[in-house]
Formats: structure tokens, sequence, C-alpha cells
């Protein structure tokens, strides 16, 4: 799980319906993640925070920022969807880094 992979999956669904349309065909967070594994774009949710605030500086114009906001907005409504709860879960098992919140890692 990597920070680069978390930046891969924001450009790419930033621009790929057919991923966007892959992702919300999960019916459970495990498929979910099981999809993005099988992508090679497996990452925590720590990873997509840092990846998201990473990407959110180096918007030069507003309407970028908005746009990368909105897919976070999507990505926190899938999680939600499919249960996964706070969005500080583990996409998978190991340490998400958030502090004292995960449900999933304890971390």
């Amino acid at each position: 799980m990597t920070i680069g992979n978390a930046k891969k999956f924001i450009d790419q669904a930033q621009v790929d319906d057919d991923l966007r349309r892959t992702l919300n065909g999960a019916e459970t967070f495990t498929e979910l993640t099981d999809r993005l594994e099988t992508l090679g774009m497996t990452f925590s949710a720590f990873d997509f925070e840092e990846a998201f605030n990473n990407k959110l500086v180096s918007c030069q114009f507003q309407e970028q920022a908005d746009q990368l906001q909105e897919l976070k907005m999507w990505w926190q409504m899938l999680h939600s969807y499919l249960g996964a709860g706070e969005v500080l879960s583990c996409a998978s098992s190991g340490s998400c880094g958030s502090s004292g919140g995960c449900g999933s890692c304890g971390g």
C-alpha cells in the first residue's frame, strides 16, 4: 500500500468512467478492496488522504480543486454505502495510520 497507488487511483478515477462504474458495482467493502487490488491500486485510507491533500495543494485553479473535492465526496459516499464506516478505516489489513479511530486495525 502506497501513497503512489492512491495518487494513481485519484488520477485515473477522475477521468475513467469504467473504473468508477466497476467500483460502484461492488456490493461489499471487501469486494471493493479486491477490485482495487486486481487493478494494482491497493492503498490505505491514510494513503488516500495524503495523496488527496498533496494533489489539492497543487491545484492551480478552483475548478481543479472542486473536481478533486467531488471525487473525494464520491469515494466517501461509496465507503459509507458499503458499510466501511469512517473513511479512515483500513482499505485492507494493517495499520491505516489514523490517530485513534480506525475500527479495522485499531490505528
